[in-house]
């Protein structure tokens, strides 16, 4: 009895600060597309806009990621992650971990640069 009390009160409270949090905004969509258009263009005061450019860095670096998954071969590279090397002038050295070994991977201290699970 105490549980279904518990949760009952609970979800009366989400639901409560969901109406309060979306009651909250004082503005209406359309100011908030022309602020946020405003800032993406840049402000009165001469800022330019930002433009992304390729190669993302000019000397080629290296990163280390981790696939964490089991019966992946990576012995031959992912074409997007080829293109993605062209484009960005980024190279990624992946090393593969199992779901069981990744608790003593983390706890080795050598951790990858990022992770990406399957």
């Amino acid at each position: 009895m105490f549980r279904k009390a518990l949760t009952t009160s609970l979800a009366l409270i989400l639901a409560a600060v969901m109406i309060c949090s979306c009651a909250a905004s004082p503005s209406s969509p359309q100011e908030d597309a022309s602020s946020s258009a405003q800032s993406v263009s840049g402000d009165a005061s001469g800022q330019e806009e930002y433009a992304p450019s390729y190669p993302i860095v000019a000397d080629k670096i290296s990163v280390k990621g981790v696939i964490i998954g089991e019966n992946i071969d990576i012995s031959q590279p992912r074409l997007v992650w080829q293109k993605l090397e062209e484009i960005t002038n980024i190279h990624v050295d992946w090393e593969l971990i199992s779901k069981d070994a990744l608790a003593v991977f983390l706890a080795s201290n050598d951790w990858p640069d990022f992770f990406h699970r399957t």
